[in-house]
């Protein structure tokens, strides 16, 4: 019985031993990984990488260290570049480099530069791409010194080659997608007009230069989806032409420029328009506000142009660049099925900085202005709230409101063009109309408003001087601090009651040094008792708020 049972035992181990044997053959473990305790992990089983968290003390060096490296290449750069200017000065001091050979070295040296990242193959491109950007600068000099200083070639050469230099820093920046070729070629191409201005006698020739870029400029925008690129040549094309057309340069074609001027803007209103659509990204807050200037710019130049032809050119231009904006914005919301784009902000306000130029400043005379201003605070006061949680009405608002202040400081320092009557009137209207809304807002500037209702309707009183003779003026003025006493003691506001605390002040110190050496007997008598009347219920009245 014991021995079968022993036999039985040994059976079992064998099978174990041969399971544990296959086990071995199977995970490739040679008997001295067995025999010891620690634990190895097999070759053939892969283990995931743990993932590191980065430190934020880790991110900034390794962004230091970039930078650094960046910085360090910029540097080398700009040494490289100071190297060959005291070579250059020091061929010429000593006689060997003439002009000509000036101008070779400098070229096959741009062109070396431009070279070095395509013959080294260098996964960091980024840090090559700056010597290419130097190549392109040197390039650029070499033209403008050959053509402007040594006057080897004439301007017509030198726009030939600043043309291809631009075209070469494209053809770069397609290659190592760095803003620093797109700068590089809007500067170089645009400022070009600006050193051989006298190579475009013709019109139309100074047109299709810019329409060429312009065009290549958005176009390779829309392609690398980088909108800067529109933005800055924007700024430059149109700002530079424009200035240059006010100038004397083209002081002959003024009416050549308008139309330059227009169609420029128009290509750039189609390139940003086609990148939104074609890379189905809309303008964002910052990115539409950066097109205000231009905007305003190319309104401003062309109306200065237009007006000096005729005004109601001007105004008609006006009027539809106002309509040509609003129907781009509307295109645009319907094709992208967006009710509420970021664009309408920048929309909104030039439409409205147009028409207080045009129509409010120059086309109103002095009683519709302030007329319309009137018009203009009921209906903000009346859909505040609605007004107030449209973001894309921040810019109209303010421009609203500098057209009331406007309105505010020409009937406070007097109309020339109307009766003392009508300035009394309105003076009175505007201070009602400040105390109204402040009494209904809670901003925390309403204590401070209704001093500006204060002032205006204090001059309006000293103007009825005219009427009733300058005894009455403190009287009034302490009648109007009481009337203020007993609006802010029915609606309970502290602040509108201290308000009227200087208004009192301020009529009794006219009475005392104006009026009350003027007055014998009972006048002077009966003024100090309605004043001391007066005064005595105010602060009854202001105890009681």
């Amino acid at each position: 019985m014991d021995d079968s049972i022993a036999q039985q035992i040994l059976t079992r181990l064998n099978q174990l031993e041969e399971r544990l044997l296959k086990l071995e053959n199977n995970l490739k473990l040679d008997k001295k990984s067995v025999d010891q305790p620690i634990q190895t992990i097999p070759e053939n089983i892969q283990i995931a990488p743990q993932i590191k968290s980065s430190s934020p003390t880790s991110l900034l060096n390794s962004t230091f260290k970039k930078n650094d490296s960046h910085m360090l290449g910029y540097i080398g750069a700009a040494c490289i570049l100071m190297a060959a200017i005291l070579l250059i000065k020091f061929s010429i001091a000593s006689g060997w480099l003439t002009p000509i050979r000036q101008c070779f070295m400098a070229i096959f040296l741009g062109l070396g530069l431009i070279s070095i990242p395509f013959v080294i193959k260098d996964k960091d491109k980024s840090y090559f791409s700056m010597l290419p950007a130097l190549g392109i600068v040197i390039l650029h000099l070499t033209s403008y010194g050959a053509t402007r200083y040594h006057h080897l070639f004439d301007s017509s050469t030198g726009l030939f080659a600043i043309t291809i230099i631009g075209a070469l820093s494209l053809f770069l920046l397609t290659r190592f997608n760095q803003m620093t070729y797109a700068l590089l070629a809007i500067v170089g191409t645009y400022v070009g007009i600006l050193f051989f201005h006298d190579s475009f006698n013709n019109s139309l020739f100074l047109a299709l230069y810019l329409f060429t870029w312009d065009i290549s400029f958005a176009l390779f925008s829309i392609y690398l989806k980088n909108r800067q690129i529109i933005t800055i040549s924007s700024y430059l094309s149109i700002g530079l032409i424009g200035l240059l057309g006010i100038s004397i340069i083209f002081e002959g074609q003024i009416g050549h420029i308008i139309v330059i001027q227009a169609i420029q803007f128009l290509i750039y209103s189609l390139g940003t328009i086609g990148y939104s659509l074609w890379n189905k990204d809309t303008l964002s807050d910052s990115e539409s506000i950066n097109f205000l200037p231009v905007i305003v710019f190319f309104y401003g130049v062309e109306y200065y142009f237009l007006n000096r032809l005729s005004e109601s050119y001007a105004f008609i231009f006006s009027i539809l660049f106002s309509v040509f904006l609003l129907s781009l914005y509307a295109f645009v919301k319907i094709k992208l099925k967006d009710k509420n784009l970021a664009s309408g902000s920048v929309v909104y306000t030039s439409t409205s900085i147009i028409f207080a130029h045009s129509v409010f400043l120059v086309q109103m005379n002095d009683l519709t202005k302030v007329l319309f201003a009137l018009f203009l605070s009921i209906v903000i006061g009346y859909f505040k709230d609605q007004i107030l949680q449209n973001k894309n009405l921040k810019g109209s608002i303010i421009v609203s409101a500098l057209m009331i202040l406007f309105a505010y400081l020409f009937v406070l320092f007097g109309m020339a063009s109307v009766q003392t009557s009508i300035e009394i009137i309105f003076g009175l209207l505007i201070g009602s109309i400040i105390l109204y809304y402040v009494s209904r807002s809670e901003h925390d500037l309403r204590s401070s408003l209704i001093y500006l209702a204060h002032i205006q309707v204090i001059i309006s009183l000293f103007r009825l001087k005219e009427y009733f003779g300058t005894i009455s003026v403190a009287p009034l003025v302490i009648t109007y601090a009481f009337v203020i006493l007993l609006w802010s003691t029915k609606i309970k506001e502290k602040y509108i009651a201290k308000s009227a605390l200087p208004l009192i002040f301020i009529g009794l110190a006219r009475f005392i040094f104006f009026d009350f050496s003027g007055l014998s007997g009972i006048p002077q008598i009966l003024s100090l008792f309605v004043m001391g009347g007066l005064i005595y219920i105010g602060g009854y009245l202001y105890r009681k708020v």
